[in-house]
């Protein structure tokens, strides 16, 4: 038996770790209701990633897939490999930042929505969750 580990540096990977959105805005910058927010967004060191609207179960989630993060310029691409819903609305490219709070942000891109139609975002601002065995 093996198994895969991955060393990284927090310095060069900052968003490796598990992820709870607290707000979120529309394309000209009106905060929206939380509807269905991002409850768990997971990025781990490896390069993967999944993204949890409605708790269901563990280990299950709406979607997930590989991202790329340039640490630099801030940029943000992902990639969606499979999906339990239907999933709208996806926007795959953007810029992430850390606000004053240390708060993770993206902007100019969308998580999507459950469904075939919902409401699209473009900014959205994450709270970090902490460890987890997701990393």
């Amino acid at each position: 038996m093996s198994i895969q580990v991955f060393l990284y540096d927090t310095s060069t990977r900052p968003l490796v770790g598990a992820w709870r959105e607290v707000r979120r805005f529309n394309c000209n910058g009106r905060e929206l209701g939380q509807g269905d927010p991002v409850n768990t967004l997971v990025l781990r060191a490896d390069g993967h990633l999944h993204v949890l609207f409605r708790p269901f179960e563990f280990g299950y989630f709406e979607y997930w897939g590989r991202y790329a993060a340039d640490s630099a310029s801030g940029g943000f691409t992902f990639e969606i490999i499979g999906q339990n819903q239907p999933i709208c609305c996806t926007d795959r490219g953007g810029k992430f930042t850390f606000n004053g709070q240390g708060q993770l942000v993206f902007e100019n891109l969308s998580f999507g929505a459950i469904g075939s139609t919902g409401r699209r975002a473009c900014k959205y601002v994450f709270e970090r969750l902490g460890p987890t065995a997701f990393n």
